[in-house]
Parts: structure tokens; sequence; C-alpha cells
């Protein structure tokens, strides 16, 4: 388990008898119960506060983008205690490969979010997502921001590298922070199977400030494939989308959550398997959380990027 490295204030402190918090207990799970499978909210977080955990965001590159879109990535575990967030210095993360088959069981190291970003918009963002579910507290979430970068091209481009999947957890939330103007399709959908046989919706637009709440051991999910349109004369290219993940409870080592019984997809490419691989994802990764120079994201000040080479698929790995 990871040891706690700060606490940030984010609102008043509470103390509960024993009494008062197995009421408080029980009503979180009734409030839970209530709660729809899954549940799209229109700007739930304001622009100006977006652009703001967006201001000098770093992230580092996700060496297992490699076989989908380029994509950099940031987390940090945190957990809110008394009404204050507690921070955690763990720079990785594993999901077990029960629920992905394809980078499952593979130590994945990044940037860590700086402790400032959860003294402010970020922090209520988390807050909103725990009191939607009445999540106890010191319970641990695991907070992700990633930008992908789609390939000016009509080709349809995999974002995540995954079809029809859980993640793994009990709850979650995905949050868009950003999506250039060059961006189309990567929506979000929801299925009762995993085949794709019973989608529970259409696909939806996240736009910027946009969120989904939704079950995660209840059902899976699933982001439709993307493309890029080559930006006119006078525009500026932005084929980015950057998108916040929080996700609850998670085990710091990766351990199969046990309730959370929902399957993957069986891959042909599983990098746990593959030594030459794992050795190269963990020095890239070490090495980008090690350096922030090219990694700094403007993420609202669109500048013309070129194109990268990858290896697009869509729902091949889970």
């Amino acid at each position: 388990m990871g040891t706690a490295q700060s606490i940030v204030p984010c609102g008043p402190c509470t103390s509960l008898s024993v009494a008062d918090q197995k009421q408080t207990m029980q009503a979180s799970v009734d409030s839970d119960a209530s709660k729809p499978p899954f549940e799209f909210i229109k700007t739930l977080l304001p622009d100006a506060q977006r652009r703001q955990v967006l201001k000098g965001l770093e992230l580092s590159h996700d060496p297992s983008s490699e076989f989908f879109t380029e994509r950099s990535k940031a987390i940090r575990y945190v957990e809110v205690d008394e009404g204050r967030l507690r921070t955690f210095p763990q720079n990785y993360f594993i999901q077990n490969s029960e629920y992905n088959d394809f980078s499952g069981g593979v130590k994945r190291y990044f940037k860590l979010l700086p402790d400032e970003l959860f003294r402010g918009a970020l922090a209520d963002v988390i807050l909103k997502f725990t009191h939607y579910y009445d999540i106890p507290e010191n319970t641990t979430l695991l907070v992700q921001m990633q930008t992908s970068t789609l390939s000016p091209s009509s080709r349809r481009q995999s974002l995540t590298g995954q079809g029809i999947h859980t993640d793994g957890h009990d709850r979650a939330m995905l949050m868009c922070m950003h999506r250039g103007s060059q961006c189309r399709g990567a929506l979000n959908q929801f299925h009762k199977e995993l085949d794709g046989s019973q989608p529970l919706c259409t696909p939806a637009l996240l736009e910027p400030g946009d969120a989904v709440m939704f079950k995660d051991n209840e059902l899976y999910h699933y982001v439709t494939p993307g493309w890029a349109m080559t930006a006119l004369d006078d525009e500026e290219t932005d084929t980015r989308r950057t998108m916040l993940l929080i996700h609850s409870p998670v085990d710091f080592e990766g351990e199969v959550n046990k309730t959370n019984s929902l399957k993957s997809t069986a891959t042909g490419v599983k990098l746990r398997r593959d030594s030459e691989m794992m050795d190269t994802m963990s020095r890239m990764s070490r090495c980008s959380t090690m350096s922030a120079n090219s990694e700094t994201r403007e993420i609202d000040s669109p500048k013309s990027s070129s194109s990268s080479s990858f290896s697009a698929v869509d729902g091949d790995h889970s």
C-alpha cells in the first residue's frame, strides 16, 4: 500500500461518533442504490475552473499507446479524509489482467498530478463524484488525466486500445476536459453485454466540462473510434482530447476487485507476456516520469503539431 504524502485542505473537517458513522454508511448504501447505472451530466465543471485545471498541466508518455492513438497521462491516488484530500506518492498503477487482457498485470509509471491541483477546482470535482455516490471517506481513489492526440486522417483510430470493457472498479466518472476543434468521433457508450449485443444508449458526445457517472461493476463501457479533420488554412491544428478519470475503490497493487465480477475480451497481444516490451515500457515509463520539459501542455492554447505514427486498433484490446 502507498504511504500518504500530504493532506490538502478542501473543506471543513467533521468528527462523527461510531453510531453516526454506521448511520452514514447505511445512508450511503441507500443513496448509491438509488442512482441509475449511468448518468450524463452537462457542465459539471464550469469553463473557468476547467481551464485553470489544465493550465500548465504536465503529462508523461503512455508507452502502451504504441498499439493505439498516441496518449500521455498523469495520475494520483487520493482519499477524502475528514473533508480534506489526502494524496499519495505512488507513481504507478496496475490494472488486473482479469479486466484488461492487453496491458493488465503491468506496472505502469506516470507523472504525478501535483498537490496544487487538489486545492481548487479538481478537488471540487472529486468531491462531487464522492458525494454523488456517497463514497465512504478513506476510500482510495485513482485520479487520471490523459490526452489522446489523433492523427489527421479519415482513418478511424482507437483512443484507448480497448473495446467494450470494465475498468475493474465499482464506481467511476469520466469528464471531458478538452476537445480540439478537429476531433471527430470518440463518443461514449454503455453496454449490458461484453459482446455489444445489448447497448444501453446511443454513443454520446462529451463536450468540455461534461461528465458521466457510471457503475463500473454493473455494466460495460466503450469509446467509439475517433478521427481528425485537416485544419483549414486559417485554423490552428488541435486534434487533442483530454479526459479526467476517477475510479473507486482502487487497490495499490491491482488485486482483483471482489465486487466486480465482469470480464474482459481475450486479446492476441498481452504485454505482461512480452518480456522485451515489458522492459521497454518500464524504461520509457520511468524516464517519462523524470523529465517534464517536453510534456508541459497548455491544453486550451491550441498549437500546430505534426502527425505521429501509430498502429490503430478498434476494439482489439481490452
